[in-house]
């Protein structure tokens, strides 16, 4: 997803040589949800930092009895999973204490923290709000949500194309989505037609 000057295809190029990315708690709700996590996880190595997957629920852990291989990487440590030298130093929100804190406040610490950790490690991030793709597209890093992740996977993985038209169904039925949220998706649908 692209607010400024929309490109598909350099995006699905892009999308060519997404390994690990960085996934909110709310994209992995949405893919267990329409039933493409698993797949999703077979094709790229899924990271998210402890608050994220304290979000999305230790449910989501296991997914028809099948393990769902999620990494849970501590922001900290992160930049040492993929070797790219020593870990940044990643500054937390500071943390409310009292016991009347909000969830709103914890999530939007939660939303604050993923957003810093894709900016200093450089990871596309996969996300569904809308506040958290437009701060990692003016950092300059890939994003997309989930209704994009299964138009990749439809091109990337093998069961793609037969799992595509229900996990499209089921999205489409469990989200709603802006014009621009649509078009966008369908513009990288062609690029993967194009392009592939």
């Amino acid at each position: 997803m692209h607010h400024l000057d929309p490109d598909p295809e350099a995006f699905v190029e892009a999308a060519r040589h997404f390994r690990e990315i960085l996934i909110d708690a709310s994209s992995i709700i949405v893919l267990s949800d329409i039933g493409a996590l698993e797949t999703a996880t077979k094709i790229w190595q899924l990271i998210t930092i402890p608050e994220a997957a304290a979000e999305a629920g230790p449910s989501l852990v296991q997914q028809n009895g099948s393990p769902i291989y999620i990494q849970i990487v501590p922001a900290e440590v992160l930049a040492r999973l993929s070797n790219t030298g020593p870990a940044a130093s990643i500054t937390r929100p500071p943390q409310d204490g009292a016991a009347g804190s909000s969830a709103r406040a914890k999530k939007a610490s939660t939303d604050l923290l993923l957003i810093e950790t894709a900016k200093k490690h450089r990871r596309p991030l996969l996300a569904e709000d809308r506040k958290i793709l437009m701060a990692a597209e003016d950092a300059g890093l890939d994003c997309f949500d989930s209704l994009v992740a299964i138009e990749i996977l439809r091109g990337f993985a093998p069961e793609g194309s037969k799992s595509y038209p229900r996990w499209h169904k089921n999205i489409l039925e469990r989200n709603n989505y802006t014009a621009y949220r649509l078009s966008w998706a369908e513009q990288v649908a062609m690029a993967m037609i194009k392009l592939l």
